[in-house]
């Protein structure tokens, strides 16, 4: 479906069920202290600013969307991100995405343009302020493509573990 926001929302439980179509935010803020969604499935997000803050102890997380689902083309466009995370143990975190997990890398097509994120994003393991882990694609008939174009991260990016940056990725990772 198509859904269109016309007023600022406060949310306070997480899409469980994987969301495909577009959400248009029209400019507007969905203010938060969880994560978005569970999982983006092939979806458009666009002119969409998030705000809160997120406080998790120990699960995967991001703000947006914690995983995306195999096989899917996920474009998010202009989305401006303005919600502090923190999960306090060992999982991967990001500010856009949390985690690609190996199955969900197979045919996976990711593009994030002209967006920010300017909250601070803080984990216990991988950290990224758009994107915590993807392994990559080892399929190649189906390699997981990831493209950055016109993004920009000013938040400050704190890993306790193994890794920190602005993503991290072991796949095919095109910047613009």
């Amino acid at each position: 479906g198509k859904y269109y926001l016309s007023n600022d929302i406060t949310i306070d439980a997480t899409y469980a069920e994987t969301f495909a179509g577009t959400l248009d935010g029209n400019g507007k803020t969905i203010t938060t202290s969880v994560p978005v969604f569970a999982t983006l499935g092939s979806a458009t997000v666009k002119n969409l600013k998030l705000a809160g803050e997120i406080v998790i102890d120990e699960a995967d997380a991001a703000v947006l969307t914690t995983t995306v689902a195999g096989g899917s083309t996920l474009v998010i466009d202009n989305v401006e991100n303005n919600c502090k995370l923190t999960v306090a143990k060992k999982k991967d975190v990001g500010g856009f995405i949390g985690v690609m997990n190996y199955d969900a890398c197979y045919g996976t097509t990711i593009t994030i343009k002209n967006s920010t994120n300017n909250a601070d994003i803080t984990g216990g393991w991988r950290v990224g302020g758009f994107l915590g882990y993807a392994p990559g694609s080892d399929n190649a008939e189906k390699p997981f493509n990831m493209t950055l174009d016109n993004c920009v991260n000013n938040g400050t990016i704190n890993g306790t573990g193994q890794t920190a940056g602005m993503e991290r990725t072991h796949g095919q990772l095109g910047t613009g």
